[in-house]
């Protein structure tokens, strides 16, 4: 029987996910966390974005994700995607 992280992996191999025209041009982070097998990472890893859509992993520790997250944030982004 396969797991649903094996069924998902092999979803993803075979996809890839676009944003839209519509929120093209706007200044947009995607943000996940960084294990390897995270089902957000590999969210984030498939999505095809443009120059004006920043992505960042986080690390999975309240403390050092604010961090990250904090100096990212620097950049006034227009809206915040949160995956995971």
């Amino acid at each position: 029987m396969k797991t649903y992280h094996e069924i998902f992996g092999k979803l993803m191999e075979k996809n890839k996910i676009t944003i839209t025209k519509k929120i093209e041009n706007e200044n947009i982070l995607i943000t996940s966390f960084k294990r390897k097998n995270n089902f957000s990472r590999l969210l984030l890893h498939k999505i095809i974005t443009s120059k004006s859509i920043d992505k960042i992993k986080l690390t999975n520790s309240f403390k050092t994700s604010e961090t990250e997250l904090s100096k990212k944030l620097n950049n006034n982004y227009k809206y915040v995607i949160a995956l995971g």
